[in-house]
């Protein structure tokens, strides 16, 4: 899946691209996240809750600054979450960068353009089929989620 986000951000440019790289401000801004431990400069570790629809899910990982290009105001962030109960996982790379060209000069206060594109790939475990007989002798075919 392909995911492209822009928003406005009501900051100077340089202020602005301080905020994207400021990873604690950020997850406090995700509904579900919850950052759990900064590893260094570059690597956390966090938790994060998902629903989408009928579909909930619970990961538990890491988010790496890969790349930062503080001329160029991008940067690459790579994320790897698994569901702590083993029922599949999620791999991101986020893209970001920040900068005005996109802002209309007349804006009224110093705004910044912020864009996000994310690719990610989610598994999840295999279902297998398991037959057996009910008492009154019909087939039962159960699906079930192995673990």
């Amino acid at each position: 899946m392909e995911f492209d986000n822009t928003l406005e951000v009501p900051l100077p440019p340089d202020e602005a691209w301080k905020v994207l790289l400021d990873i604690k401000r950020v997850a406090a801004c995700i509904p579900g996240a919850e950052l759990t431990e900064v590893v260094d400069d570059t690597t956390y570790k966090g938790k994060v809750a998902v629903r989408l629809g009928p579909v909930a899910l619970s990961l538990a990982g890491h988010a790496t600054l890969e790349e930062i290009d503080e001329g160029g105001r991008r940067v690459r962030v790579k994320t790897h979450g698994a569901d702590p109960k083993g029922r599949g996982g999620a791999d991101s790379v986020i893209g970001a960068k920040s900068g005005s060209e996109s802002m209309p000069v007349h804006h009224p206060a110093p705004t910044v353009a912020a864009a996000a594109t994310t690719r990610s790939e989610t598994t999840r475990r295999r279902a297998r089929r398991r037959r057996g007989r009910r008492s009154g002798g019909m087939p039962d075919i159960a699906l079930y989620v192995s673990a």
